[in-house]
């Protein structure tokens, strides 16, 4: 067994510089969350500690076996491995101890409860401890089982050489990078494992059997400053060639030899530039998830409840149950939250209230403000409006409805940045109703059929009491799916008035639903909120509390005080648990609830004061007690304004902002289709990523646009199925172009010509790319349009709105337009391209319509017309049928590379002589 202190990556020193770089990087990235050199210091010290005692035994993990070193279980595992870390001390916690209670724990899971309920200095120590294990993830000797003792010439070149930045270091262009953001911890550890582990040796590893990866894609000799000649071999990955290995030839053996190091240090070098780069682009991500976890900790309290003991759960059910049933009976006067907090103090309420470690600015991991919660119960009663009023679109805020889809009837919430389509983010929109029965009288024409036994015999008052408590009644009515009615909740009321809150109904279904026999009510009875009216198909169902001021220029389809069976008025903050329900007599049926997390849950998400934004449904047809169904208000759409004029962080009567996302978050971990029917959808600004072995199929006629902020990136791991018509082509283009997908943001038409013009037109580079990445199988790009993208920055290598790097994609009908650089780059494939168009990519000289590096791609029945430079290509072989030029300045440009032209091939270019 190798001895511990054996086993180090980088020396403490170097992760100190790291963790130091890593924090600035964030702090420009992140202005809002910027950490204080306190809170940075606490950091360093927790990077720095990793390294003790015998900790260094869990810093390796290989990600293509899955393992760590000696059976030790890996760094992914460790850094969650709460119990593990607290050793024999760790014995009876979360059971006749707290679960956070150990010494030695600095697991994720700790740092986030520390720094929201406890200590925020070890929170943030927790951090640096992540911090280490994801320096280390970028350690070759660290992902491809390399013990590298420093014994003899055992040791590791790359951890050696690296010693010297332990005092600081310049990291050239990472101004001009984007943090690498994940949803979750693994996501980290395993892509830049994998990035280390694919592309780089350790000194023990080269060419190992073990791994098939990295490969030499070239060789070149290079002088070093000693005079010498030395043969290099060269990797290559997504941002370029760098020396790999240095190639020795021995004459008598004529064998090869392979070291990782060179007089000069070159191969190191290039190594450190890239390895540490990624390190502080993951670390960063890591700082954003952490807090981004925090303040879900806040809300949801899910940790504070799993760090109880057993008789603290056992008590609470008690309590809660206890409750629940007197409440029932005889009323209450105060809520269980009251009763919560007389019972037990949060940490966080009396404890490091500052947010050490953060500047002021820091709001978004503060806990919530108390804002609907304390305001005076309203005397007005609970009146419908008149039919008139109640006109589900009506709106005074536009007297022009903003466009809706063609086929769902939402509307597309006006002004601000790029939105999002798809189906899980955490949110503000409507629940979920379905009954046959409804179903049945609503689109029956027998006159008989308007009115059924069980409806005449119907009581016209729900019964609450009765609803209180579970009924056996229940199953008297059916539910029937596909009727479905999802909510959008303003638990936080508004920047002018926290009592102001409101709940928005949806109707997705293709028939009007009456809404006479319906009911909102809360677990503790407050509010309720008796339905009625019609919410119309498609459309939209506004409930606003106490005035019609609320949301100040959109008609309320229902005022209520938001009261009920207890005391006070007006949506917890704390947390509430709703249910939709139908009523039928005596019986009935919940038809839809919105749950909280955790024995004192708090709501899924939603901001309060100062931001106030609402929480919104992602998915109307999955369940509204899932938060991970649930999510805030992303600031790219917004609809309405409140009684003093700002502007709503929400979409009542609009589609909801989550909605227009492809997945709730930044990854796509399920196979989906994108439809017409909910276009457009938009990417947000951290961009989407489809995890490997995940696809996503989309649809004829969909619109897929890109919000501008850190300039999204369509990242491809999985398989990309986009398979459009003729006629019908999918489109990814920039938020602003209204030719595609309407006038999102609501600035009006583009109009160059116009001087006084205030909207905004499309340009090159209002995105980055679409990215085959080589883990990408089976993706199609068929009919298919990609335009204004092709962002780039300084240090990236590929530049181009549609990338297909080290993988082949059928490419049929592909138009790239009006890009930033390239319109397609095809980097080490041989992906056929045909019946395409490679336009007006002519931003600078050294555009082209298509570049081709590596790789021996096939291009038929293509034109290439008005770019700088039409095809370009690198030590390549590319062969050309039916392909036209025209108006480009330069129609081919060839390095190192044949082109082969089989037939037709109409350009200024003499072709060597056709293929038979």
């Amino acid at each position: 067994m190798l001895w511990p202190s054996l086993l180090f990556a980088y020396e403490v020193g170097t992760h100190a510089a790291l963790t130091d770089k890593t924090i600035d990087f964030f702090n420009i990235q992140f202005p809002t969350l910027k950490i204080a050199d306190p809170g940075k210091e606490s950091i360093k010290v927790g990077s720095i500690a990793e390294d003790d005692g015998a900790r260094f035994f869990h810093h390796f993990y290989d990600p293509v076996y899955e393992r760590g070193l000696f059976g030790f279980s890996s760094s992914k595992l460790w850094a969650e491995a709460t119990i593990e870390q607290g050793g024999l001390a760790a014995v009876g916690a979360g059971g006749i101890k707290e679960l956070f209670s150990t010494e030695d724990d600095y697991s994720w899971e700790r740092g986030i409860y520390e720094y929201a309920w406890g200590d925020k200095k070890r929170g943030l120590e927790t951090l640096g401890h992540i911090l280490h294990l994801i320096q280390d993830a970028s350690v070759p000797d660290h992902t491809r089982n390399d013990p590298h003792p420093p014994i003899s010439d055992w040791g590791s070149p790359y951890e050696h050489w690296t010693k010297k930045f332990e005092s600081g270091f310049e990291m050239a262009g990472i101004a001009n990078q984007t943090p690498t953001l994940f949803n979750s911890l693994k996501d980290f550890f395993g892509n830049l494992a994998t990035y280390s582990n694919n592309n780089f040796f350790s000194k023990d590893t080269i060419f190992d059997e073990s791994y098939e990866s990295p490969r030499v894609f070239k060789r070149d000799i290079i002088r070093l400053m000693n005079g010498e000649e030395q043969l290099f071999g060269y990797g290559l990955d997504k941002y370029g060639e760098y020396r790999l290995v240095l190639i020795k030839k021995d004459i008598v053996k004529t064998t090869e030899e392979y070291f990782i190091k060179d007089n000069d240090d070159l191969i190191l070098s290039d190594y450190w530039s890239r390895l540490s780069k990624q390190a502080v682009l993951h670390g960063a991500g890591v700082i954003k998830l952490f807090f981004d976890e925090v303040e879900k900790e806040k809300q949801t309290k899910a940790l504070y409840a799993k760090n109880r003991t057993w008789f603290q759960k056992i008590f609470d059910a008690s309590r809660d149950s206890i409750f629940n049933i007197s409440a029932a009976l005889y009323g209450s006067s105060v809520t269980l939250e009251d009763l919560a907090d007389s019972e037990v103090k949060l940490p966080s309420d009396e404890v490091n209230t500052s947010n050490q470690g953060l500047t002021s600015g820091t709001d978004e991991v503060k806990p919530l403000a108390n804002s609907g919660t304390e305001s005076p119960q309203p005397s007005i009663e609970v009146r419908p409006l008149s039919a008139l009023e109640a006109e589900p679109h009506e709106s005074r805020y536009d007297p022009n409805p903003p466009m809706r889809d063609a086929v769902s009837g939402l509307i597309a919430i006006p002004a601000g940045s790029a939105g999002a389509g798809g189906e899980a983010p955490r949110a503000t929109e409507p629940v979920i109703i379905s009954i046959e029965s409804l179903l049945e009288t609503a689109t029956s024409t027998d006159e008989a059929a308007t009115s059924t036994p069980e409806m005449e015999n119907a009581s016209s008052t729900p019964p609450v009491n009765m609803d209180i408590v579970a009924s056996s009644t229940e199953s008297t009515i059916e539910i029937s799916e596909g009727m479905v009615v999802r909510i959008e909740i303003a638990w936080l009321g508004t920047a002018t008035s926290s009592a102001d809150e409101w709940i928005e109904l949806y109707n997705p279904t293709g028939i009007d639903i009456p809404l006479e026999h319906w009911f909102i009510r809360a677990a503790d009875g407050v509010p309720f909120i008796e339905l009625n009216g019609i919410i119309p198909a498609k459309g939209f169902y506004l409930i606003e509390r106490t005035d019609d001021d609320t949301v100040s220029d959109i008609t309320a389809d229902l005022i209520a005080p938001f009261s009920g069976s207890g005391n006070g008025s007006g949506l917890e903050n704390g947390g509430e648990k709703l249910f939709l329900k139908y009523f039928d007599g005596e019986a009935t049926t919940t038809v839809d609830e919105v749950g909280t997390l955790g024995p004192l849950g708090r709501w899924c998400t939603g901001i309060a004061s100062p931001w106030f934004w609402t929480m919104e449904r992602y998915d109307a047809n999955a369940s509204g007690n899932d938060c991970a169904n649930w999510g805030r208000n992303n600031q790219m759409f917004f609809n309405g304004h409140d009684a003093g004029g700002a502007r709503i962080i929400g979409t009542p009567k609009a589609k909801n902002s989550v909605s227009y996302q492809i997945t709730n978050g930044t990854t796509l971990m399920a196979d989906k289709t994108l439809t017409k029917e909910n276009s457009p959808y938009v990417v947000p600004s951290d961009g989407v990523t489809i995890a490997a072995g995940v696809t996503l199929a989309i649809e004829p006629g969909v619109v897929i646009k890109f919000s501008i902020a850190n300039e999204p990136a369509f990242v491809v791991r999985g398989a990309l199925r986009a398979e459009g018509a003729l006629t019908d082509p999918i489109v990814f283009t920039a938020f602003a172009d209204d030719e595609y997908g309407g006038d999102l943001n609501h600035d009006g038409a583009c109009e160059p010509a116009n001087a006084s013009s205030t909207a905004r037109c499309p340009a090159p580079g209002g995105w980055k790319n679409i990215s085959f990445e080589p883990t990408s199988k089976n993706s199609v790009l068929r009919n298919v349009i990609a335009r204004y993208g092709g962002r780039w920055f300084t240090n990236m290598l590929i530049r181009s709105s549609v990338v297909v790097d080290r993988t082949d994609v059928i490419l049929d009908g592909v138009t790239a337009e009006y890009s930033m650089k390239h319109g397609l780059y095809l980097n080490v494939s041989s992906s056929t391209v045909q019946n395409s168009h490679f336009d007006d990519n002519d931003s600078d000289s050294s555009s082209a319509g298509l570049f081709v590096v590596r790789g021996a791609p096939e291009i038929r029945n293509s034109t290439f017309s008005n770019n700088a430079i039409g095809l370009r290509v690198e030590n390549a072989t590319t062969t050309l049928e039916n392909v036209e030029f025209a108006g480009n300045a330069l129609d081919i440009q060839a390095v190192n590379a044949e082109i082969l032209c089989i037939a037709n091939c109409i350009a200024s270019t003499t072709f060597p002589s056709p293929l038979w």
